[in-house]
């Protein structure tokens, strides 16, 4: 994995789901009802952003190339365990505010949102010891 590259998709996105977030929330304080352009920029997101993201939480957790120094995959372990969990908080908070806003709109906008195993991670604290020695 390239440590820039990773680090930059990690922050972009995370950015993604915060600003998508404040729109979600925005749109939950006014009393008109839900705006068509938001219920489609959910399910686009429900359909192809969140697959896209799972998919690469699950190329994160595949092991290191062993050509890289063990200095090198720890420090790229330890990025990697500072950002995905804060990326994945991202994501779970945008979906909350989606279902605060569905239930207060009577309007299904998690109906394209999957709940995918690569949300469920830990950091292997043994592995990171053993690629640190």
């Amino acid at each position: 994995h390239s440590s820039a590259t990773t680090d930059l998709i990690s922050r972009t996105t995370k950015k993604f789901y915060n600003t998508f977030t404040l729109l979600i929330k925005r749109e939950s304080t006014h009393n008109h009802g839900i705006l068509k352009s938001l219920e489609k920029l959910a399910k686009l997101v429900g359909t192809t952003t969140n697959h896209k993201l799972y998919s690469f939480l699950i190329y994160l957790e595949q092991p290191l190339a062993d050509d890289l120094g063990a200095a090198q995959n720890a420090a790229m372990i330890r990025k990697q365990a500072v950002s995905v969990p804060g990326l994945v908080y991202a994501v779970e908070q945008c979906e909350r505010n989606l279902i605060i806003l569905s239930k207060k709109t009577k309007t299904d906008l998690m109906e394209h949102f999957k709940n995918s195993p690569a949300r469920d991670f830990k950091v292997n604290m043994k592995v990171l010891e053993e690629k640190t020695c």
